[in-house]
């Protein structure tokens, strides 16, 4: 019986902790960042000697403790108690039979110190590939944008990489501390971030629908989780009538996946074997596939105004490289913009770009094909995942006149997880870099509005993922083409309907378990309430200035 492995690595910021990691890929978003062999090669230049200039980095937040919705623990603790007279009272499993949870309900979906750790170091090893462009200026909000979700954790990760960029570099206090401008949106208004909160017609034909999901069902009732559920069973020697059901041992596995990551501890090991972990994190993949990857096309396509906004930062940063825009004003644009979202950001603009996506596609009946599936939470969208968006300037833009087409002069090179990874139907360099001219043809985004989304009937949309990779320019060719009639379909019919197409028409005030699968409902009560208390505020200092 082959155990999961395990190995130490070291993690320093102000105090050095030793942390244990599973060496296997076993859980799926709920891994923490490889940080321990995270590269660390400039990205000043590229391989054709070209300069950096611009940098837009998406992140999820770091690791989080347990949330209080898909990942009740509690439950878990009561499942065992009454499991309790068949549990080992003796030998290396004995610490099951007294198990409870770790986690206080004070600590629900909160930041841990390991995720505030991951984005210190990330921002560290950005800086310290990118001196000249991150490092040789002085902190300004013009110079760097930082944005986030208002989730509490989304924030602190936020805080905890600028600390991280910035550090020692302001003028509070003996530490040097520098303060640093960090914009958030309301939960359920946000286009950016959090852009499936924003989309009834994903909420209604994936979040909330049963049928969504049928693939992820019809696993959990498979043979291949029944069997994992009678092996950790019989490695608890619980008899016949007291056997653990898939869903208990998943949960259990969960448990596994937030011990090792909160609390460094991986007694778990010992329940759990390899195979099992594969099983295990297939049922979890399975169900991000289908509720924000490849699954249902709108799970992706909610990520074009995202994809559209890191475009125009491309672009701002063009004009600026060049000095001037069209009309002779000087141009300045942010040297880099770090945004702080989900897993639920992350994945669906991977999937945007094409990016993980595997011949076929997850179902139920084809785990031993899939065992070297692209499509893994744990390489997607870990705890603290990245997308990073290096511009370059070649050295022939030094006197280009602005009004010339100066796309083909800059490119594009694709950062996941720090690691550089060519752009899908876009490599024009032997590092992977994309030429800017090219990548804005993959891309056009002439119509992002979420209200033309989110109106789509069901079914309408591209067979862009089912096409073959070296046929897909030509595909994303037509569809700018398609896109750019919906944009004049679209004028037309504001020109007859005055038709106001905001984005905030669509946001949904509905209860909702939200990204991650881990909403705190309190705190969006909370929102929610705090806006209403403001809002009633207003209305009376109102009537006693009429008064």
């Amino acid at each position: 019986m082959s155990h999961l492995p395990c190995r130490i690595f070291w993690a320093c910021v102000g105090i050095c902790l030793v942390y244990v990691e599973v060496s296997l890929a076993t859980f799926s978003t709920k891994q923490t960042y490889p940080s321990e062999d995270a590269p660390t090669s400039s990205l000043e230049l590229n391989d054709d000697n070209c300069v950096a200039v611009h940098l837009d980095l998406v992140a999820r937040h770091g690791t989080r403790y347990p949330s209080s919705s898909t990942e009740d623990f509690g439950m878990v603790q009561a499942k065992l108690a009454t499991l309790h007279a068949y549990l080992p009272s003796t030998g290396p499993l004995a610490w099951v039979r007294s198990w409870a949870n770790p986690f206080i309900s004070g600590e629900i979906g909160q930041l841990a110190i390991r995720g505030e750790q991951e984005h210190y170091g990330i921002a560290k090893r950005f800086l310290s590939r990118l001196p000249t462009l991150l490092g040789s200026q002085y902190y300004s909000p013009i110079n760097f944008t930082m944005m986030s979700s208002g989730k509490p954790r989304c924030l602190q990760s936020a805080s905890s990489f600028a600390f991280g960029m910035f550090e020692k570099s302001g003028s509070l206090g003996k530490s040097l501390f520098q303060p640093v401008a960090i914009s958030s949106r309301d939960l359920e208004h946000d286009p950016l971030m959090r852009f499936y909160d924003m989309c009834p017609l994903f909420k209604k034909q994936v979040k909330k629908n049963p049928a969504a999901f049928v693939e992820h069902q019809k696993f959990m009732e498979g043979p291949e989780m029944r069997q994992a559920a009678s092996r950790v069973s019989s490695r608890l020697d619980l008899p016949a009538n007291a056997q653990l059901s898939p869903n208990t041992v998943l949960s259990l596995f969960k448990v596994f996946a937030f011990e090792v990551a909160v609390l460094n501890n991986t007694r778990w090991s010992g329940v759990f074997t390899a195979e099992d972990g594969e099983v295990l994190e297939y049922a979890m993949d399975l169900k991000k596939f289908y509720k924000n990857g490849y699954g249902h096309e709108i799970n992706w396509q909610i990520a074009c105004p995202l994809m559209e906004a890191l475009m125009e930062a491309m672009q701002d940063a063009i004009k600026a490289a060049v000095g001037r825009l069209d009309d002779g004003k000087p141009e300045r644009a942010p040297r880099a913009v770090f945004r702080f979202g989900h897993a639920e950001t992350v994945i669906p603009l991977l999937c945007y770009m094409g990016l993980f996506h595997d011949k076929e596609p997850l179902r139920a009946d084809n785990f031993e094909r899939q065992k070297q599936r692209l499509f893994r939470g744990a390489n997607m969208a870990p705890f603290g995942g990245n997308i990073g968006f290096m511009l370059y300037q070649c050295p022939s833009t030094s006197n280009v006149d602005p009004r010339s087409d100066v796309y083909p002069l800059f490119s594009v090179k694709l950062l996941i997880n720090e690691r550089e990874v060519p752009i899908p139907g876009c490599s024009s360099s032997p590092d992977g870099s994309c030429r800017f001219d090219r990548l804005h043809k993959l891309f056009p985004l002439k119509d992002c509005s979420l209200k033309r989304i989110c109106n789509r009937p069901r079914g309408q949309g591209s067979d862009f993922f089912n096409v073959p990779m070296e046929n897909r320019e030509e595909v994303l060719r037509q569809r700018g083409e398609h896109l750019e009639q919906n944009r004049r379909d679209i004028r037309f019919k504001k020109i007859y309907d005055n038709d106001d197409d905001d984005d905030n028409d669509f946001s949904d005030h509905d209860d909702d378990d939200d990204d991650d699968d881990d909403d705190d409902d309190d705190w969006r009560k909370h929102r929610r309430n705090e806006f209403r208390y403001q809002e009633m505020e207003m209305k009376k200092r109102q009537r006693r200035l009429d008064l």
